[in-house]
């Protein structure tokens, strides 16, 4: 790594700017705390040419990646702040089971509001309600269509024309339909508006 070329004060300088020692010090002692980045360099750091080119791996090679609804702790591992003892989230054990719907609702609508005002937590729990309610509607659609000669077959799921003709006439989606936000959600919404 390039050094550089900064004037260098000291600890007892009437303007508070702490010396470099000092913060490079400072920053050794966050990386031990907080972990740093995994910094590997598989060119030559000599080389003035090549300083410019120096690549990061990330310490997961070889590894598949994992969807958030398969991890089980994302939750716990992503807001440290709201779980500091490592328990308390979704997948923890309890008497009565919950749905992601009813977990999410109880955390945003608690009496301390540190769920509902953050943010990030907010968009995390939405795309979570949204992507278990997207999956479980295409695996009980595929279940209901199962039995009968009207499903799709992965023939047809190869064919361009038939896809086509399945997006054409609405049948690709149509599972979304309890899904805000979706074109097949707001055709019934229109359609019930319509009847009224």
């Amino acid at each position: 790594m390039a050094t550089s070329n900064a004037h260098v004060t000291t600890a007892n300088d009437s303007s508070g700017e702490l010396d470099d020692e000092t913060i490079i010090e400072g920053d050794e002692h966050l990386l031990t705390i907080n972990g740093g980045p995994a910094v590997a360099s598989l060119l030559s750091l000599e080389n003035p040419e090549t300083e410019n080119n120096i690549l990061l791996i990330a310490p997961g090679e070889g590894q598949k990646p994992l969807s958030i609804m398969c991890d089980a702790n994302f939750e716990l591992m992503s807001n440290p702040e709201k779980f500091p003892f490592g328990s308390g989230g979704f997948n923890t054990e309890r008497i009565t089971s919950l749905t992601y719907r009813k977990y999410f609702n109880q955390r945003l609508l608690n009496v301390d509001g540190c769920f509902s005002s953050d943010l990030d937590y907010l968009f995390c729990a939405q795309y979570i309600v949204e992507s278990n309610q997207i999956l479980d509607d295409a695996n009980n659609y595929i279940w209901r269509q199962w039995p009968y000669d009207s499903g799709i077959t992965a023939a047809q799921a190869r064919d361009p024309r038939c896809l086509k003709e399945y997006i054409r006439k609405d049948k690709a989606y149509c599972f979304m339909k309890n899904v805000r936000g979706s074109p097949p959600y707001y055709q019934r919404t229109f359609y019930d508006l319509l009847a009224m």
